[in-house]
């Protein structure tokens, strides 16, 4: 949701927001006065679910095109117009000042890397957003072309604000990230998914009807109260069977555990040369 529109190097920046942000800035998202929506959308991934996304706020959003107000979320202040202009335009406040450097859109970059190809003279793509696409994009015509130019594909970065960046040079200094890639049925003590496993336990559990544990009590409770010898002897009966079922179905088995699965993956760059 507007990433790129404010330096990540600014004290001030708390990170993305949403289903893929930080704690920070959903907080202070959720719990906001006033939100500001300059150009970007309320997509599903940012806001969860609409009846709890920031219950307390007024919001604004200006956006050039009428269709996305009040699309997803409803807005308090809608501002239909290009977004500096908007926010000079606007009576009693402060305009806008500065610079900042948005990065370019991940869709637009791929296919310009594909059509690179087409020509001999030397190419530069400038504000790359430095995603994985990128750079598997590259390694895919590296391997599907007999142009070597693919080969001599110089990436490096170019004062780019996104967070966790370096400048560096890819082609030079190989670096790799971790990020999250699913569940496995093994791993280290520490990544065990605690969620997934007692879910997992929870559905065996009700498919096997293992006896629970208010059944087995109730059943005890009527025991204890009943003087009837042969209902005595049914229940006692039905309890022992209860119980040893129980025992026989455990309340979590080694094949309901889940690990945290991670996978090490090539770190984003800036601007790609291809000469």
């Amino acid at each position: 949701m507007g990433l790129g529109a404010f330096p990540a190097s600014d004290k001030q920046w708390l990170g993305m927001v949403g289903m893929h942000g930080s704690f920070e800035s959903n907080n202070a998202m959720h719990d906001c006065d006033v939100m500001l929506c300059v150009g970007a959308r309320f997509d599903d991934r940012v806001t969860g679910r609409l009846d709890a996304f920031s219950p307390r706020s007024k919001k604004i959003q200006i956006d050039i095109d009428p269709s996305s107000i009040n699309k997803n979320v409803k807005i308090d202040l809608g501002i239909v117009g290009e977004g500096r202009r908007s926010s000079e335009g606007e009576e009693g406040g402060a305009p806008l000042r500065g610079e900042v450097r948005a990065s370019g859109a991940k869709n637009a970059a791929l296919p310009e890397l594909c059509a690179a190809l087409l020509t001999a003279e030397p190419v530069t793509l400038a504000n790359v957003p430095g995603l994985k696409d990128v750079s598997t994009t590259l390694k895919v015509l590296a391997q599907a072309t007999d142009d070597t130019r693919v080969g001599r594909v110089d990436l490096f970065l170019d004062d780019l604000e996104l967070p966790d960046l370096a400048k560096r040079k890819l082609a030079e200094t190989e670096s790799e990230g971790i990020q999250r890639a699913g569940y496995a049925t093994s791993g280290s003590p520490a990544n065990i998914s605690i969620s997934r496993t007692v879910s997992r336990a929870l559905a065996r559990r009700v498919a096997l009807r293992r006896p629970r544990k208010d059944e087995i009590e109730a059943l005890e409770a009527e025991l204890a109260a009943c003087e009837d010898d042969t209902r005595r002897r049914e229940l006692l009966a039905l309890l022992e069977a209860l119980k040893a079922k129980a025992k026989r179905i455990p309340f979590i088995d080694p094949i309901d555990i889940r690990y945290r699965r991670f996978e090490t993956v090539p770190k984003p760059v800036g601007v790609i040369s291809i000469m």
